[in-house]
Formats: C-alpha cells, structure tokens, sequence
C-alpha cells in the first residue's frame, strides 16, 4: 500500500469511528483530521467534502460487517431458518459487547441523514439491501425445503425481520438494554424454529 493510501485508509478508519459516536452532524471534518492526526489539508486531498467521506466510509466500514453476515448466512452447513437464528444471536451479542451503544452505523445514518443526502441515502438503501437479500435467500431455501409455508413471502419475511432488528437496534440504544434485543429474539425464534 502506498503513503497515500495508508493515509486516507487512516482518516476514513478514525473518522467513521468519531461519525459512528456523534453521527454525521455532530461530527465536524475538525474532528475527522484530529482523530487521524493529520492536517486539514490532508482530508481535502482524498475527499471533496464530508459527505463524499460518509459515503466512501459507510461503504468501507460495512463491507466486513456484510462479509460477515454473508458467511452466516450462507453456511451451507446450518439449516436455513438457523442461520438466520445464528446471524441475529452474535449480532446481539455483538451489542452486548458494545455496552449498548451505537447501534447499527448504517441505520444511524440513514435516520440522520437519509432526507437531506440523497448520495448517502442511495448508498444506505443499497447496503441495506444487501442485508435483507441474504436474509431472504435464507428464507427462500426454507421455503423450499419445507421448512417455511410456501404461502410465506421470502421478500416480505427478510424486509419484515430486518426492519424489525433496526427498531429493536433503536428501542435499545433508548433504553441503554438487551430487552428490547431479547424480545427481537424470542420472537424470532418462536416464528421460524419448530
């Protein structure tokens, strides 16, 4: 990797991190350069401005986090309705780990930002997307296995759960809970597990 490439994987680690903790608009390209040590300057070589930042690392920051859900949820090894069980456990977990803050970044974002940024909000609901579609796999496989009525909607039932863990991402910063995580999860298991 070259100077410049280091550098700017810098700014976009250390500012995300500051953006994850005081969102989009409580975050200033001030507090994005001094997280990363670097002049000023430096930001405006690699970003034109703190929204193009906010899309190049919303996409950076949630690349692992995908590659995570993709290799849950596609493990061929568990079966369908389990890994989806499985995904939503570690992220609880995860959570947990967290001392209940932050929540979800692209779903931070997209409450604070979705209305006012269109590159962002473009950005967000694919991302998003991306989500569900590995959920929804999920439930197309149990539907084709018998485990899931075929009467049920793969993309409805992916849309309907993941909608319903952003809220309970929500509910529990709110609440600074697992609660609201645990009743995500004793609904979800008493849907989908037999």
């Amino acid at each position: 990797m070259s100077k410049a490439t280091d550098k700017k994987e810098l700014i976009l680690d250390r500012g995300m991190e500051v953006m994850f903790r005081q969102g989009y608009n409580g975050t200033g390209v001030q507090d994005i350069v001094s997280a990363a040590g670097v002049p000023k300057g430096s930001f405006y070589n690699y970003f034109d401005s703190k929204e193009s930042f906010a899309v190049e690392g919303v996409t950076r920051v949630t690349k692992q986090g995908y590659e995570w859900a993709r290799s849950l949820l596609t493990d061929s090894s568990v079966p369908p309705l389990q890994r989806v069980i499985n995904y939503f456990e570690q992220s609880v977990q995860c959570q947990v780990d967290g001392g209940f803050t932050g929540g979800c970044l692209v779903g931070n974002l997209c409450q604070e930002m979705a209305d006012v940024s269109e590159s962002l909000r473009s950005r967000i609901n694919s991302l998003m997307c991306g989500n569900v579609s590995l959920i929804r796999d999920c439930f197309r496989e149990a539907i084709a296995s018998g485990d899931l009525p075929d009467k049920k909607s793969a993309e409805d039932t992916a849309e309907f759960v993941f909608c319903a863990w952003e809220g309970a991402l929500m509910r529990m910063k709110a609440a600074k809970s697992r609660e609201p995580l645990d009743t995500f999860l004793r609904v979800l298991k008493s849907a989908f597990l037999k």
